[in-house]
């Protein structure tokens, strides 16, 4: 099959997701939404490499109707690990946990995911088969830089080297929500249009909710009444616009 008619989706009605358009725009979602905490490239890699396992036959067969069972999240991880070596780890345990959740690197237990160490193994040989497959303008040559908030934890001391720990353990959380958002929505746009142009509708942000709350008018008879305000228990009906009762 011809690399660029590989197929992520097929919809219900037989239209053809193809894989490469899957990649790059979920890698452009993923990397405008990574971007407002510092980590664009980040989110970029993720969307890249997230399903490189569809480029397989085996997928391409269990999407037109073969009863096997493919897994396809590893690759990217596997790849990350060949290009990256330790540093890639963060990408490693967000693109094989993209559909499971979040593992362990070398532990497991009831109900959790497979340890990425051993994903990482049993990729490894179907990695080598697919690389050259691979659009070449999905690879990337050097790791991105780590955001300044991860860069400052070079000192000695115990307390500094644990926040940075536990910052680093948020951000991979972080850029894990980019990832399965970036892929659901652009998933979505091609499975249900209708729902995706719903969320083109520009939608009110928190600072400006916050805004239209703290400017909406207060009874004065309610503002002048100490006993009331000093509680914080406000009557329902002057806490809500009146649209909304």
């Amino acid at each position: 099959m011809n690399n660029s008619r590989r197929i992520a989706h097929i919809s219900e009605d037989g239209r053809v997701h193809y894989l490469y358009e899957h990649l790059t725009c979920t890698a452009k979602r993923a990397e405008e939404m990574a971007s407002v905490f510092g980590s664009g490239e980040w989110g970029r890699i993720l969307g890249l490499w997230h399903d490189l396992g569809k480029y397989s036959d085996d997928f391409q067969r269990k999407l037109n109707g073969a009863q096997i069972s493919v897994e396809h999240s590893g690759v990217g991880a596997a790849l990350a690990i060949r290009m990256f070596k330790d540093p890639g780890i963060p990408l490693a345990f967000i693109i094989a946990g993209h559909h499971t959740g979040l593992a362990n690197l070398v532990t497991s237990g009831d109900g959790l995911p497979t340890p990425l160490k051993e994903r990482l193994k049993a990729n490894e040989a179907l990695l080598s088969h697919l690389l050259p497959n691979i659009p070449a303008i999905l690879s990337y040559e050097s790791i991105p830089e780590l955001p300044i908030f991860l860069k400052q934890g070079k000192s000695r001391d115990q307390k500094a080297q644990g926040i940075i720990r536990r910052r680093t353990e948020f951000w991979i959380r972080f850029l894990f929500s980019v990832l399965v958002d970036a892929d659901r929505l652009d998933t979505e746009r091609f499975a249900t249009p209708s729902n995706a142009v719903l969320r083109d509708i520009r939608q009110s942000s928190i600072s400006e909710l916050r805004e239209r709350i703290d400017a909406f008018p207060c009874s004065p008879r309610i503002a002048s009444n100490k006993s009331v305000t000093e509680q914080g228990s406000l009557p329902q009906k002057y806490l809500l616009p009146k649209y909304l009762l």
